[in-house]
Protein backbone atom coordinates (compact mmCIF):
# COMPACT_ATOMS: atom_id res chain seq x y z
CA UNK A 1 0.00 0.00 0.00
CA UNK A 2 1.66 3.40 -0.78
CA UNK A 3 1.35 5.97 2.27
CA UNK A 4 1.20 9.68 1.56
CA UNK A 5 2.74 11.61 4.40
CA UNK A 6 1.94 8.38 6.09
CA UNK A 7 -1.80 8.33 5.80
CA UNK A 8 -3.69 5.33 3.42
CA UNK A 9 -5.06 8.03 1.24
CA UNK A 10 -4.68 5.02 -1.68
CA UNK A 11 -6.04 2.10 -0.13
CA UNK A 12 -8.76 1.64 -1.51
CA UNK A 13 -7.61 0.36 -4.25
CA UNK A 14 -4.67 -0.65 -6.23
CA UNK A 15 -1.60 1.91 -6.62
CA UNK A 16 1.62 1.41 -8.15
CA UNK A 17 4.91 3.43 -8.09
CA UNK A 18 7.24 4.34 -11.23
CA UNK A 19 10.59 6.21 -9.92
CA UNK A 20 12.30 7.54 -12.38
CA UNK A 21 16.46 8.09 -12.56
CA UNK A 22 18.54 10.49 -10.11
CA UNK A 23 20.58 12.17 -12.85
CA UNK A 24 23.77 15.07 -11.89
CA UNK A 25 23.50 18.13 -13.77
CA UNK A 26 26.32 18.63 -15.72
CA UNK A 27 28.38 20.61 -18.66
CA UNK A 28 31.06 19.26 -20.81
CA UNK A 29 33.70 21.14 -21.29
CA UNK A 30 36.06 20.51 -24.34
CA UNK A 31 38.95 22.84 -24.60
CA UNK A 32 40.66 23.60 -27.70
CA UNK A 33 44.08 21.83 -28.04
CA UNK A 34 44.01 19.35 -24.93
CA UNK A 35 42.47 15.84 -24.89
CA UNK A 36 39.94 15.08 -23.08
CA UNK A 37 36.94 17.10 -21.74
CA UNK A 38 36.24 19.19 -18.23
CA UNK A 39 33.32 17.57 -16.31
CA UNK A 40 31.44 20.56 -14.29
CA UNK A 41 29.05 19.13 -11.47
CA UNK A 42 26.13 20.89 -10.98
CA UNK A 43 24.26 18.67 -8.46
CA UNK A 44 21.67 16.71 -9.14
CA UNK A 45 18.15 16.99 -11.16
CA UNK A 46 14.54 16.41 -9.93
CA UNK A 47 13.63 12.94 -10.05
CA UNK A 48 9.91 11.98 -11.48
CA UNK A 49 7.81 10.01 -9.60
CA UNK A 50 4.48 8.27 -11.61
CA UNK A 51 2.07 6.72 -9.76
CA UNK A 52 -1.26 4.89 -11.10
CA UNK A 53 -3.91 3.17 -9.47
CA UNK A 54 -7.14 3.42 -8.96
CA UNK A 55 -9.84 3.99 -6.18
CA UNK A 56 -12.85 2.05 -5.21
CA UNK A 57 -15.72 4.03 -3.09
CA UNK A 58 -18.92 2.49 -2.29
CA UNK A 59 -20.99 5.88 -3.40
CA UNK A 60 -20.27 8.27 -6.04
CA UNK A 61 -19.79 11.26 -3.14
CA UNK A 62 -17.40 8.66 -1.36
CA UNK A 63 -14.99 8.52 -4.43
CA UNK A 64 -15.47 12.63 -4.89
CA UNK A 65 -14.61 13.03 -0.88
CA UNK A 66 -11.69 10.67 -1.86
CA UNK A 67 -10.47 12.13 -4.96
CA UNK A 68 -10.77 15.57 -3.33
CA UNK A 69 -8.53 14.52 -0.06
CA UNK A 70 -5.77 13.66 -3.01
CA UNK A 71 -6.62 17.13 -4.86
CA UNK A 72 -5.41 18.81 -1.37
CA UNK A 73 -2.30 17.67 -1.64
CA UNK A 74 -1.80 18.96 -5.15
CA UNK A 75 -0.50 22.39 -2.69
CA UNK A 76 3.10 22.86 -3.58
CA UNK A 77 4.55 21.86 -0.33
CA UNK A 78 6.90 18.41 0.16
CA UNK A 79 5.17 15.22 1.01
CA UNK A 80 6.88 11.96 1.72
CA UNK A 81 6.08 8.74 -0.07
CA UNK A 82 6.25 5.40 0.92
CA UNK A 83 5.71 1.98 -1.47
CA UNK A 84 4.74 -1.52 -0.69
CA UNK A 85 8.23 -2.42 0.66
CA UNK A 86 8.70 0.33 2.76
CA UNK A 87 10.94 2.35 0.15
CA UNK A 88 10.80 6.11 0.99
CA UNK A 89 10.67 8.89 -1.30
CA UNK A 90 11.31 12.54 0.88
CA UNK A 91 11.09 15.98 -0.90
CA UNK A 92 7.99 15.04 -3.13
CA UNK A 93 5.46 17.78 -4.61
CA UNK A 94 3.01 16.66 -6.42
CA UNK A 95 2.72 17.98 -9.80
CA UNK A 96 -0.18 16.64 -11.34
CA UNK A 97 -3.63 14.75 -10.51
CA UNK A 98 -5.26 13.58 -13.13
CA UNK A 99 -8.65 11.32 -11.92
CA UNK A 100 -10.29 9.20 -14.68
CA UNK A 101 -14.09 8.67 -15.18
CA UNK A 102 -16.45 6.91 -12.24
CA UNK A 103 -17.16 3.68 -13.38
CA UNK A 104 -19.88 1.49 -11.93
CA UNK A 105 -18.80 -1.71 -10.68
CA UNK A 106 -21.68 -3.77 -8.83
CA UNK A 107 -22.62 -1.50 -6.64
CA UNK A 108 -19.64 0.31 -5.87
CA UNK A 109 -17.96 3.22 -7.76
CA UNK A 110 -14.36 2.73 -9.63
CA UNK A 111 -11.99 5.53 -10.96
CA UNK A 112 -8.68 5.31 -12.46
CA UNK A 113 -6.37 7.56 -12.09
CA UNK A 114 -2.45 9.27 -12.31
CA UNK A 115 -0.15 11.12 -10.18
CA UNK A 116 3.05 12.84 -11.23
CA UNK A 117 5.92 13.95 -8.35
CA UNK A 118 9.31 16.01 -8.59
CA UNK A 119 11.24 14.71 -5.73
CA UNK A 120 12.99 18.18 -5.02
CA UNK A 121 16.14 16.79 -3.56
CA UNK A 122 16.68 13.16 -4.27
Amino acid sequence: MVLLDNVAIFASGTTVLQAGPIKLRHTIRNTPGSYGARLDIEGKEVRQIDQSGCLIADTSSDLQTLIDAIQSKLDGLSHTLTDDHDKTWTDCVMISFKPGAFVRIGKRWKCDYTIEYLQVKP
